[in-house]
């Protein structure tokens, strides 16, 4: 699934359903009173494990987050930065959905070799990502699921994610970390005071 901005949503949850609802708030408080707002979509930022067993057992957990800076993962330094840049754009701009996520090196073109031939579309892509997921023994999956775009924010707001896939695993690499620094003094905030079943997040169990 390439999942940008005029993409309509499939909930899946109450979770989703209210995020909706949020936005569609925010755009009518807009339509009614001519506030300015501009909707950002984050992407993962959590340094959590993942909520999904399956995957937590493919590999370890930061190859799993350097992974997700291909598709679904954006650092909070950059999310700062596009925060900053929505405030600047929105008296302008009015309404808007901006995806906030770390950019991809994979195109709208690329989403059927994503979601089925991910190893060898990486080796052309990003060679030496690839090569080091090899090194390191993480074997990388058949494919990815979605890909979230972030380039109508990179366009719209003037906004330049600095940190990659690439730039997590280099600093993995230098220092045994893929958080960013913002990421470490941030640190870890529980959600819940308990361990659930199926890990740290209380996971609805499809049915």
């Amino acid at each position: 699934m390439w999942v940008t901005e005029a993409l309509s949503p499939v909930h899946k949850n109450i979770y989703g359903v209210t995020k909706s609802a949020g936005e569609d708030l925010c755009q009518l408080m807009h339509e009614k009173t001519g506030l300015p707002v501009l909707v950002l979509r984050t992407s993962r930022f959590f340094p959590e494990v993942d909520d999904d067993a399956e995957r937590r057992g493919v590999m370890p957990d930061a190859a799993l987050k350097i992974l997700e800076f291909l598709h679904r993962r954006v650092a909070i330094e950059d999310i700062v930065t596009a925060v900053h840049q929505a405030l600047e754009h929105a008296p302008k701009q009015g309404f808007d959905r901006y995806i906030i996520s770390a950019p991809t090196p994979f195109e709208a073109k690329d989403a059927p070799r994503v979601a089925n031939d991910l190893p060898a579309l990486l080796q052309e892509k990003a060679p030496e990502l690839a090569a080091a997921f090899v090194q390191n023994g993480w074997a990388l999956p058949q494919g990815l699921d979605r890909v979230y775009d972030s380039r109508k924010a990179q366009r719209g707001l003037g906004w330049a994610p600095r940190q990659s896939a690439e730039a997590a695993l280099k600093r993995y690499l230098d220092t045994g970390d893929w958080r960013g620094p913002l990421a470490v003094a941030v640190g870890k905030k529980p959600y819940h005071d308990q361990i659930f079943e199926d890990g740290p997040f209380p996971v609805e169990a499809d049915r």
